[in-house]
């Protein structure tokens, strides 16, 4: 067997390269470090880089490994944590100037529960401030770019996440998902970002544990990553209502012998409401949906009326931004403006309005169940048109193929935030790359605790299809050591 780079390998190839000594955790380590390190000047993807703590980590991890011990799931895994996820000892700014400063002094669950795997924090990742758009710049941390294209956003709010995985840095990485934030950059960048059941995984620091709109998710380069990780950070905790009593579905894609996804009844939604879609995008979608026939699907259009979701989560995530950040707001604040103009249209609304919107979230989730009734798994465009700049502010109007179409949410990614409100599993993964060498994203979303079934579906996609496996951008400059290039034998 040859191993090359670390990012090539998947969690389980690594794992095992590990127990049979042919890879060392502390190599692995140490050459994320080192690109995070040296990327930091064209991608800028990190707010803290943890090369002391994860290098004393990783040694202790392969002493373990070479005693023989039985090592958790994710033991020697490089992982990074996006920025608004609480990480004992180690700065968690929100991205907020406010924050600037601020060092949490226990883990948030998700963390915990990655690293008593084994799992190893190399640094945190950079989110615009409190995660509030879908482009990730600020004042505090600057501009995040795309691998692909440095003139171009990764998205957001995981934008720091989304640029590091694309680029190589680390095998996983936690990020937050309340309107797209996990799927969004995922497509801008060609990797997999997956946004599990409402609940599936703790949110111990979100103040609404019943109605609210967060999601810890994960980010990787390889469907298989997620799944390993997803066990591991998923089951119930007392801080988190929503958690309570979830459990992972047992229904995984029967073995077949020709065409995996035989029999597979795939819903095909390509609008909600007659939204525009670049030209250069609908081709490499459509030729994913061609692929998901010849694996054996069966895909039918689904042209139910949908009510419109963007007002519905407008109205609760203005309302959560007003309750937790209008006392930032002064004549002096450098606040990001989306979260401005979220509060004051906050201040306008009125009880009844809220409660509107809770009644709107249930009737977009029963539309939404209502199509499992008919279909295994449903398939969407992850995104409208191609990566935005990167200094692109996140509000205001985009253009698609060139014409105005409209307000940023409701024009770029509509069908993300559709699942985030009604709390269905969804993955976005590259299909394919258009003409100018850019990724496109393909989400799949599955029934309620079906996650993994769901992850089931799109690896077989993943892995069947070349266009969707994961490639490297390897034009960065200086970002690789010549070193990683050696092999190592069986």
């Amino acid at each position: 067997m040859t191993l090359s780079r670390d990012e090539t390998l998947g969690i389980v190839a690594l794992r095992r390269a590990f127990r049979e000594r042919r890879l060392s955790p502390v190599e692995m380590v140490g050459d994320a470090l080192d690109r995070a390190e040296k990327s930091q000047a064209s991608i800028n993807a990190f707010t803290a880089i943890c090369r002391d703590r994860a290098l004393e980590e990783a040694k202790s991890c392969e002493a373990a490994f070479a005693r023989g011990e039985v090592m958790g799931e994710l033991a020697g895994i490089p992982v990074t944590v996006k920025d608004i996820i609480a990480t004992k000892g180690v700065r968690t700014t929100m991205g907020s100037l406010d924050l600037a400063n601020n060092v949490p002094g226990a883990d948030a669950v998700s963390v915990d529960r990655i690293r008593k795997s084994g799992a190893i924090v190399i640094g945190k990742t950079t989110t615009p401030e409190f995660a509030c758009k879908q482009t990730t710049n600020g004042s505090l941390s600057g501009v995040t770019r795309n691998p692909w294209n440095l003139d171009l956003s990764p998205g957001g709010s995981s934008g720091g996440s989304s640029a590091s995985i694309a680029a190589g840095i680390g095998s996983l990485s936690l990020v937050t998902d309340g309107g797209g934030s996990a799927r969004l950059p995922a497509a801008c960048t060609g990797v997999v970002g997956f946004k599990p059941t409402f609940g599936l995984v703790p949110f111990d620091s979100a103040r609404d544990a019943f109605s609210g709109l967060g999601h810890i998710g994960l980010m990787a380069r390889h469907i298989e990553d997620i799944a390993s990780a997803l066990p591991v950070m998923s089951g119930p905790h007392p801080g988190d209502a929503a958690s309570l009593s979830r459990v992972l579905s047992e229904r995984r894609l029967p073995n077949q012998s020709r065409k995996p996804l035989d029999g597979l009844r795939i819903g095909w939604r390509e609008r909600l409401n007659g939204e525009a879609i670049s030209k250069a995008v609908l081709p490499v979608i459509q030729a994913a949906l061609d692929d998901l026939e010849e694996l054996g699907g069966n895909v039918e259009p689904i042209s139910d009326s949908v009510e419109p979701p963007l007002p519905v989560w407008q109205t609760l995530q203005h309302a959560i931004w007003a309750e937790r950040h209008a006392h930032r707001l002064s004549p002096a604040s450098k606040i990001d403006p989306v979260i401005v103009d979220g509060i004051r249209h906050a201040e306008m609304l009125s009880a009844r309005a809220l409660q509107g919107a809770l009644h709107g979230r249930t009737r977009l989730f029963r539309q939404v169940q209502s199509w499992f009734d008919r279909f295994d798994a449903v398939v969407t465009p992850a995104l409208a048109r191609t990566p935005l700049s990167a200094e692109h502010p996140g509000s205001g109007n985009i253009d698609i193929d060139g014409n105005d179409a409209g307000d940023i949410r409701a024009a770029w990614a509509p069908m993300l935030g559709m699942f985030t409100m009604t709390g269905h599993p969804a993955v976005s993964l590259n299909c394919g790359w258009t003409e100018e060498g850019l990724p496109v994203g393909l989400q799949f979303v599955g029934r309620w605790y079906e996650d993994t079934f769901l992850l089931d579906v799109a690896r077989e996609f993943q892995n069947s299809n070349a266009n969707a496996a994961w490639r490297m951008p390897d034009y960065l400059p200086g970002l690789y050591k010549s070193s990683r290039e050696k092999s190592h034998a069986n």
